[in-house]
């Protein structure tokens, strides 16, 4: 029966009982720095940072690193103006919307405003389309 090869990042075994994330944290090192420099021939351009950790303890020290795993653009949302219909009389309304980035249409006596804010308001019920 083959043996499985040993995985390029094997894991050390970190000390029973306590989590990794409640050492302290005792120094932090860029890629390029001293000490640093088996771990970016290792990881490449992937590595972010190295840190230096305690246990609370001082019984255990340990080595982490940050890596990037996934690095994709990001695309911009465009969120829809709409038209929300808010009455004369109702003053308080008027305010929220304006304090939340509407705008008084003139042409279409609605307020513009986008269509995320207009529903995070609760005024889903109130929107109208816009004349353009």
């Amino acid at each position: 029966m083959k043996q499985a090869a040993p995985s390029a990042l094997s894991m050390p075994t970190q000390p029973k009982g306590q989590a990794v994330s409640s050492f302290k944290v005792t120094k932090k090192l860029q890629p390029r720095t001293p000490g640093a420099q088996k771990l970016l021939q290792r990881f490449g351009d992937a590595l972010v940072c190295v840190r230096r950790r305690v246990a609370p303890e001082g019984e255990a020290r340990c080595t982490t690193v940050e890596l990037v795993l996934e690095q994709v653009p990001i695309r911009s949302r465009t969120d829809q103006l709409v038209g929300v219909q808010v009455g004369y009389g109702e003053k308080a309304l008027q305010s929220q919307v304006k304090a939340a980035g509407g705008v008084w249409d003139l042409a279409s006596r609605l307020w513009r405003l986008p269509q995320r804010t207009a529903r995070r308001l609760g005024l889903s019920d109130r929107v109208r389309a816009l004349q353009e």
